[in-house]
């Protein structure tokens, strides 16, 4: 997404437990956004800046903003809910059995094309997965029992949350409490599902295009 967003500078760090920070271990969304907020601290030119988290990065630019808002000016943040999902007495369970076969590429692939994602894109899976098994285990296990209602009422600065309007209805609903709960936010809904920052690739481009730039969302997203 990067790549198409021309003038824009960003830092894309590997999150605890991913990538070149595989070492590190993912001990809750809160932690993780520790280490967010150290990395930021350490750039030479550390000032409050605007934070974009999707799924996994969603959780982590929730709890950046909650805890460290003198780094972060204001987050987009899609694909997560603040409240403890609906059925997971059975999700739970069902992560601890898959989590193994989620590292394989083989159902990494189907997994993407599941989202949408099929063929060469900059969006498809490479052949390794970035995160071992007990990493997804852990991911699960969090965000299944994620509680931030009370966080999201103490954040002071502008959100704007976005969800998919073919996501599960927790996440959805997520949108509605935060963009409904606070004078500093605001929401929207975009096609498909869990997927749509990949799938709808140039849409969510232009959203983050336009959320820089201070102006209207693309007719793409719909309004809360």
């Amino acid at each position: 997404m990067v790549a198409d967003l021309p003038g824009v500078r960003a830092l894309c760090p590997d999150l605890p437990g991913f990538g070149e920070s595989a070492a590190i271990p993912l001990e809750d969304f809160a932690r993780s956004a520790d280490h967010v907020a150290a990395l930021l601290r350490a750039q030479p030119d550390a000032a409050p800046l605007p934070v974009v988290g999707y799924s996994l990065g969603g959780y982590t630019g929730l709890m950046l903003a909650a805890r460290h808002p003198d780094l972060v000016s204001r987050a987009l943040l899609t694909g997560f809910q603040i409240m403890p999902v609906t059925g997971r007495w059975w999700l739970g369970p069902l992560s601890v059995a898959i989590s193994p076969l989620m590292t394989r590429p083989f159902f990494r692939r189907r997994a993407f094309a599941a989202l949408g994602l099929s063929g060469e894109t900059s969006w498809s899976p490479g052949p390794w997965s970035p995160c071992d098994a007990r990493t997804l285990r852990r991911i699960a296990d969090l965000a299944l029992s994620f509680e931030a209602r009370d966080e999201v009422e103490r954040i002071a600065v502008p959100l704007t949350v976005l969800a998919g309007r073919k996501e599960m209805r927790d996440i959805r609903e997520t949108v509605k409490l935060i963009a409904e709960g606070s004078k500093l936010a605001n929401g929207g809904y975009a096609p498909g599902g869990h997927g749509w920052p990949a799938v709808s690739h140039d849409l969510f481009v232009a959203t983050v295009r336009a959320w820089l730039d201070d102006a209207s969302l693309p007719a793409g997203i719909e309004p809360v």
